[in-house]
Parts: structure tokens; sequence; C-alpha cells
């Protein structure tokens, strides 16, 4: 069953629709999930667990004028890759061991399909701007969401329509501390 949002909303209204809260952010504009009100629910649901994290004034003062979360389309794949040396002596034998201290490469394919202009914009500018810095995406994994971070590798923007937009993005893990 589909539910209609309300039209003209203000900058932080909300509306909760089968027990997800969805806050209006008019500087993308768009309807965003309230990351808390999903806290512990389980099924089906993207909730918080497919997202990227626009920080509030990560692109300019005022833009976006709060912490973002975008949802990634169903589909959100990930592609896992394991650097190992490798030492051959014949007859079949041969020694294996990690190559450096993080042998794991996570890529990631993410889709963000038939979004408003201002969203896809938005999302390309954060991307432009953070593409030699790491961003926060988070992901499902056994033990609940992980907050992975990670950099755009590339992106391609569909113009479907004039005011409806869609973006294929390809994302990296980074492995950096945090302080």
């Amino acid at each position: 069953m589909a539910y209609n949002f309300p039209d003209n909303p203000n900058n932080g209204d909300s509306v909760t629709y089968l027990g997800v809260t969805y806050v209006y952010n008019s500087s993308i504009p768009a309807w965003t999930v309230d990351t808390d009100s999903i806290a512990g629910v389980s099924g089906s649901g993207y909730g918080n667990k497919f997202i990227v994290v626009i920080p509030q004034d990560s692109i300019t003062t005022g833009t976006p004028a709060s912490d973002t979360y975008i949802t990634f389309d169903r589909g959100f794949s990930r592609s896992v890759t394991h650097r190992v040396l490798s030492a051959e002596f014949g007859d079949g034998y041969d020694q294996t061991v990690g190559d450096g201290v993080n042998t794991k490469t996570d890529s990631f394919s993410a889709n963000f399909k038939n979004r408003s202009a201002a969203e896809i914009n938005l999302l390309a500018d954060f991307f432009d701007l953070r593409s030699s810095k790491e961003f926060e995406i988070r992901v499902p994994n056994s033990d609940g969401i992980e907050s992975i971070y990670a950099r755009c590798k590339n992106y391609t923007i569909t113009y479907d329509y004039d005011l409806y937009h869609s973006l294929t993005a390809q994302l990296q893990r980074i492995y950096t501390p945090r302080t």
C-alpha cells in the first residue's frame, strides 16, 4: 500500500508510516529516514541498514542543513577480494600469507534510481568534494549494522526526466585511523 506524503512540508516536518519516521529536509528537498525511529527494527525494511551519511554543512555552510541519510536502492552489492602473497615451490606445494595489515578489499556498487534532481545533485556534489576523503556508509553484517568508510571511485548520472535523475556509484572501502 502506497503512502501519500503531505504536500508543501516545512523543514523538520515528520511522518511515521509502518513504524518508520520520515523527516523532511528542505535543503535537498526530500523526505529522509529518521534512523532513531528504526533502531532495533529487524526484517526486510531498509531503515538505517543501507545508507550513505552526508554530514551537516559538508558541502557548503548550510548544505545540507542537517545530517542527511540517503538510502541505497535495493540491489546494493558488495564485492570482496583478499590480497594474498604466494610462493609456489613445485609439486603443488605453496606458501601463502596475507598481504598487509588490511588484507580484505571491499568494493560496493550503489544505485539511486528515479530520485529528485536535488537529491542526485546533492550526492554528486558530496562525492566530488569527498573524492580524496572518506565518508561513512552503513551496511548490515552478521553482528548488525556496520559503519564502513569509503571513497567514491566513479559515478554516472542518468537524466531520466527533467526533475528526476538516477546515479550509479562505485565505492571502495578505505581503512584509516579514526581520531
